[in-house]
C-alpha cells in the first residue's frame, strides 16, 4: 500500500553530476560580469591617471641654456650680453657660475 512512496536511495554520483551541471550553467554569467567590472575599473584608473599626469608645454621655436643656471629657455625670452644667453636680467648682472 505503501509501496510508491518508499523511494531507492539516491545515487551520489548522479547528484554530483547534476550540481556540476548547475555550477556551470552560473559560471559564465559570473564569468561576464567579472570581465565587465575589470573593463570599468582599467578605464575608470586610465581616466584619472590621464587627469592627474603632467604634460609639458611644447615650446615654440628654439631654445638657449642660461649661462648662468643651465636652464633651457625659449631663445626670444633670453637676455644677451656678450653673446651669451641669461634667462632673466639678474643672471645676466651676476655672470657665468
Amino acid at each position: 500500500m505503501f509501496a510508491h512512496l518508499v523511494h531507492e536511495p539516491l545515487d551520489p554520483d548522479l547528484f554530483s553530476a547534476s550540481l556540476k551541471l548547475r555550477e556551470r550553467k552560473h559560471l559564465l554569467p559570473r564569468l561576464i560580469i567579472a570581465l565587465i567590472i575589470l573593463v570599468v575599473v582599467i578605464a575608470a584608473m586610465r581616466k584619472i591617471r590621464s587627469r592627474f599626469s603632467v604634460t609639458k608645454p611644447a615650446l615654440e621655436g628654439k631654445t638657449v641654456r642660461c649661462a648662468h643656471c643651465s636652464v633651457y629657455f625659449p631663445r626670444d625670452e633670453a637676455v644677451v650680453v656678450a653673446e651669451k644667453h641669461y634667462c632673466s636680467e639678474e643672471h645676466a648682472r651676476l655672470g657665468d657660475s
